[in-house]
């Protein structure tokens, strides 16, 4: 929705995104906001003058998260994550700039091969497989025994084990959204339930000591529930993310 002044309205994520970043970049390393625009907030061949300085870290950590934005001379915000995270003393923060659940948070709707291209594509990274217990002869005895939303747990505990943070929310998001036709909706409510701890956990440690740990999980909480597979999704296609949902996810070496 955008201003009265024709400008889009930047979605809470973005803010939440610049201040993670800024606040990992700062607690690095002692340097001033001051000595990072000189550093950094330039792009490559301007010179800095006394007309010309940079005050894009002070702003990025103010109440508002400007973004650098309206000058030629400064790097953008992905520029200057990238520049950042090239730097040795800073190595990692460009990933916490580009997570996923800054852009997942703003999804509404999903398409369902979208939805299942990108959980591929972790499962492929981390060596995970998805197999129907029911139909396993190494798996239909233990679901006899445990039922399938305790195999389900156990599977899926093993999974996350061994990914990092930012993934296992990855992960946690899109399982989640392929249940919406899920067989067994127990493992819904089980995948939501993890993934409100998660970003439970994550915004209180990335921003209780701003004050907005309870404003931007509620707000997130909420994007969560309201995403939904894309509606001109054909049947097929979201009853069989349903039929997928009811698969156990574990690690490979597991699977045999």
């Amino acid at each position: 929705m955008g201003s009265g002044s024709g400008t889009k309205k930047k979605h809470w994520a973005e803010k939440a995104r610049m201040w993670a970043w800024y606040d990992e970049v700062a607690r690095r390393t002692d340097w001033s906001d001051h000595r990072l625009d000189k550093e950094f907030a330039r792009k490559p061949g301007v010179s800095l003058t006394p007309d010309l300085r940079a005050r894009v870290f002070g702003a990025i950590k103010g109440k508002n998260a400007r973004q650098p934005t309206g000058n030629k001379d400064w790097r953008s915000a992905s520029e200057l994550a990238a520049a950042v995270g090239a730097h040795p003393s800073f190595a990692g923060t460009e990933e916490l700039y580009h997570a996923n659940v800054w852009s997942f948070i703003q999804e509404r709707f999903v398409k369902a091969e979208d939805l299942e291209r990108r959980t591929d594509v972790l499962l492929e990274r981390y060596a995970l497989v998805r197999i129907d217990p029911l139909t396993s002869d190494d798996f239909s005895t233990t679901v006899m025994k445990l039922g399938l939303p305790a195999l389900y747990k156990r599977s899926l505990a093993l999974s996350l084990h061994n990914l990092p943070h930012l993934d296992q929310f990855s992960l946690l998001w899109n399982l989640y959204l392929a249940t919406e036709q899920a067989i067994d909706w127990h493992i819904r409510k089980f995948l939501e339930s993890q993934l409100d701890r998660w970003l439970d956990n994550f915004f209180f440690e990335r921003f209780a000591a701003r004050g907005f740990h309870l404003e931007f999980y509620t707000a997130a909480i909420d994007a969560m529930m309201k995403a939904r597979i894309d509606p001109m999704a054909t049947t097929c296609s979201v009853q069989y993310l349903g039929a997928l949902s009811s698969r156990i996810v574990l690690p490979s070496k597991w699977s045999s």
